[in-house]
Parts: structure tokens; C-alpha cells; sequence
């Protein structure tokens, strides 16, 4: 489902889903939007007061990183990450861990 932010991304962002009502963003690659069964991956630090949304990735976005050496262009590219709200982030959570 469309989820829609009608301001700028701030650490006190919420945003409109069709499916949660409004929620916090967080984001997750463009694999972990649909699919199912595919590894959930998150980074090793929490969230900061600058940072705080929730992020992963599936397993082909984590061999992608580790085979470029980092979170670049081409690994980011690759995962085409894209803002949901945290229930949709649980829901692909559930579907791929």
C-alpha cells in the first residue's frame, strides 16, 4: 500500500498509512516490501535521537553490501530502500524473519 509524509522527514515525523493510520516512519529495502522469507536485517547500532527510524534490509541487500565493502551508491542502488510506516515495518518483519 501507498504510504504518504505530506512535510519534510524530521526525528518527530509521522506519516499516513492507509493500512496503520499515522505512525512513525522507518524504512526497509525495496525487497522487504513484498516479498516473503527473505532475511530481515538490521543495523548493529539502536536508533539515535538524529537517527531514529527503524531500517533493514533483506539477505540479498546484506550479500550486496559485503560484496561492494560498505553501504555505497551501488549497495544502496541495489536495495532501493523506501519509507513505511513502523507497522508495515513489522509487517515485513514477520513475513521475512
Amino acid at each position: 500500500m501507498p504510504e504518504t509524509m505530506t512535510q519534510p522527514l524530521t526525528p518527530d515525523s509521522f506519516m499516513e498509512c492507509p493500512i496503520h493510520g499515522r505512525a512513525k516512519p522507518a524504512f526497509i529495502c525495496q525487497h522487504l516490501h513484498h516479498g516473503s522469507g527473505l532475511g530481515f536485517f538490521t543495523p548493529a547500532e539502536l536508533p539515535t535521537p538524529d537517527d531514529p527510524w527503524a531500517q533493514a534490509w533483506c539477505g540479498d541487500c546484506e550479500r550486496k553490501a559485503i560484496e561492494v565493502g560498505e553501504w555505497n551508491d551501488e549497495s544502496e542502488g541495489f536495495a532501493s530502500f523506501r519509507w513505511v510506516c513502523e507497522g508495515c515495518f513489522e509487517v515485513a518483519r514477520k513475513r521475512n524473519a
